[in-house]
């Protein structure tokens, strides 16, 4: 029989297709080197792109949403920081103005050991007049304090100016800055006096002056200004300023100093009234 004929037949046929077929998949299988089957590793490598795009596109999500999720956290944690931060600075604040308080209380303390005839009235500057002037303290004390108009205000530096008007809760202060102001005073160095009061020449400068002194020797740059005690309205030598100036008035035939008050109006924040003294009429 030809070989031709041979392999014409059907069975033959069958039995070469089945044996390349399992040939080819021998082959394969000792190529991949692995553990799996013929079986396994054929339908790995068909589905092998799709699990690669599967991974992908599984990595891209879960990364995306580890990083939104992310952001949300550090959102919350910066608004944390924030409130963390003014809270305490907050508390800084507070600890800062207690202290300021407490060191104005001591100073109050001991000008009311130093004048035991005087009775003194805390309060603190909660405003000012129009235009933020420095011509017009408001404070926290009143009718109920034992306040009254003309009362005279000081800090431990010196005299601030007078009451000028009283609430309930609170009065308005004028300054000695003022041209409504005027207070007895004294130059200690040579015992003359005259009467402090605001100008308006000097009043943008943060000064008020000294009128009528007697002549050009009552007074030079330097003196210490202090409260006469004239007519027993305001006590006798509280310091009120140094003398900055000085210069004769031709029209009215005396001699004026220009006065630096010892206290800083901008820094002012409480303040004590002399609501009594000794010897006050």
């Amino acid at each position: 029989m030809r070989i031709s004929e041979f392999v014409k037949k059907p069975i033959i046929i069958a039995v070469l297709i089945i044996a390349l077929i399992l040939g080819g998949l021998m082959i394969y299988s000792y190529a991949s080197e692995g553990d799996m089957t013929v079986f396994q590793n054929v339908t790995g490598t068909v589905f092998s792109p799709f699990r690669k795009a599967g991974t992908a596109i599984g990595n891209f999500f879960s990364y995306n949403y580890g990083r939104l999720t992310g952001y949300d956290e550090l959102v919350e944690e910066n608004n944390t920081l924030r409130s963390q931060l003014s809270r305490a600075e907050f508390k800084l604040r507070q600890n800062e103005g207690l202290a300021k308080e407490n060191e104005e209380l001591k100073k109050y303390l001991g000008l009311k050991d130093s004048h035991d005839d005087y009775n003194l009235v805390y309060a603190n500057v909660t405003g000012r007049g129009a235009g933020n002037s420095d011509k017009v303290l408001i404070i926290d004390a009143g009718k109920r304090d034992g306040l009254s108009q003309g009362q005279l205000v000081m800090t431990n530096d010196g005299v601030v100016g007078v009451v000028s008007d009283v609430g309930s809760a609170f009065a308005e202060v004028t300054t000695v800055l003022d041209t409504e102001i005027s207070i007895g005073a004294m130059i200690v160095r040579t015992h003359d006096v005259a009467i402090l009061e605001g100008s308006t020449r000097y009043q943008g400068e943060g000064k008020c002056v000294l009128s009528l002194l007697p002549n050009e020797n009552s007074a030079q740059v330097g003196d210490t200004v202090q409260t006469s005690g004239l007519g027993h309205t305001y006590p006798k030598g509280l310091i009120i300023g140094t003398v900055d100036e000085v210069f004769g008035d031709e029209y009215r035939n005396s001699v004026t100093a220009v006065i630096k008050p010892t206290v800083d109006f901008d820094e002012v924040t409480s303040v004590m009234i002399i609501t009594s003294f000794g010897g006050q009429q």
